[in-house]
Parts: C-alpha cells; sequence; structure tokens
C-alpha cells in the first residue's frame, strides 16, 4: 500500500518540477535577450542575428507552460489517475523547453 501511496503523490511533484524548469528557462532567456542586445557581431547586435532563436526559446517555453498548467487544471479536477496523460505530456514538454 505504501508505494500506491507514494506513485499518488508523483503526479503533483512532477509539476511543481516542471514549472521550476520553466521559470529556469525563463530567465535563461531573459539573460540571453540582455546578452544579445549587449554584444555585436559582423557590426550588429546579436539579438538581431539570433532573433529566430529567441522567438523559437519563447514558444518552448510558452507552450511548456501551457501544458503544465492545463495538466495541473485536469489533475484538480479529475485527480491523479485520471490526468494521467496530461501529466506525462507535461513531464516531457517542461525540460525540452527549458
Amino acid at each position: 500500500r505504501g508505494f500506491e501511496i507514494a506513485q499518488g503523490r508523483l503526479g503533483p511533484g512532477r509539476l511543481h518540477h516542471c514549472m521550476r524548469a520553466i521559470g529556469l528557462g525563463e530567465r535563461a532567456l531573459a539573460m540571453a535577450i540582455v546578452r544579445g542586445s549587449t554584444r555585436k557581431a559582423f557590426g550588429r547586435p546579436l539579438a538581431v542575428l539570433s532573433a529566430d532563436k529567441i522567438a523559437e526559446a519563447r514558444v518552448q517555453l510558452d507552450t511548456a507552460r501551457m501544458a503544465v498548467l492545463s495538466a495541473a487544471a485536469e489533475l484538480d479536477a479529475r485527480g491523479n489517475k485520471d490526468a494521467k496523460a496530461s501529466l506525462a505530456i507535461a513531464k516531457v514538454v517542461a525540460p525540452r523547453a527549458a
């Protein structure tokens, strides 16, 4: 029975760690934007040269955030067992984005 109880607590804990990873990704993106706007290469700011990478990082972080928030809402509404698929998606998407 103890293993079952421990497994039941993993879902919310994973979501917590997913949001922490997204927070780290946000900080890294903010630092990259500052660095890119102050550093120049080939006579142009790095942010201009890598705008597509910055935009892609923003999209990935926002997608991961929405996946985690959706999983959290489903977890609250339906419980751990019924939200298993959403939890698994959030668990995969958030670390990749961060």
